[in-house]
């Protein structure tokens, strides 16, 4: 493993938080018959406080059975792979050339009682070239990277990056810019 530490103070390290995450994948490969099952499950809930109970126990079991094991797969399809999962753990990002450089950190152990601030140590470097950026979309003012290397996926990029206009002006010279609304 690399040796370079680095701490909040000398090198903005990010991590995105695992609600939004979870947004942002859904917003972006959330299939759309899983949608359709949504709408029907909702439906049917409302059918059933009308005419029969028995739509709202239907409604529930599209909703609490169905709707899950989707999103699963849609987990394991997108989340895992190394396109999406460097959003979630601490990282920063470069442009290097033609190329994104995504540089993970692990955290290290603070000594007990220790009033220092986090330090961080380099975990590894993940490479995407210019040839796999997608497209470019910005949503609450936070840049979003679509990239398309053996998978889907995205590099999201906080508005408060030091590099950010760097790392857009990268992202829009491959692709063009489109803007989406959360």
């Amino acid at each position: 493993m690399p040796s370079n530490d680095m701490t909040e103070e000398n090198g903005k390290i990010f991590c995105m938080e695992r609600g939004r995450f979870a947004r942002a994948l859904l917003r972006r490969f959330c299939p759309w018959w899983l949608w359709v099952a949504v709408g029907v499950a909702v439906l049917c809930m409302m059918w059933g406080f009308i005419v029969d109970l028995r739509w709202v126990l239907a409604g529930f079991f599209v909703l609490l059975v169905a709707v899950p094991h989707a999103l699963a797969v849609s987990y394991y399809n997108h989340a895992l792979c190394r396109e999406c999962f460097v959003n979630v753990l601490p990282h920063t990002i470069d442009v290097d050339g033609n190329a994104l450089v995504v540089t993970l950190y692990e955290k290290k152990k603070k000594e007990d009682g220790a009033d220092e601030p986090q330090e961080y140590a380099e975990l590894r470097r993940e490479r995407f070239d210019g040839n796999c950026v997608r497209d470019w979309w910005i949503s609450d003012g936070d840049g979003f990277i679509g990239i398309t290397d053996k998978k889907p996926g995205f590099i999201w990029v906080p508005k408060d990056a030091d590099n950010f206009l760097e790392i857009s002006n990268f992202a829009r010279n491959n692709k063009s810019l489109t803007l989406q609304k959360e």
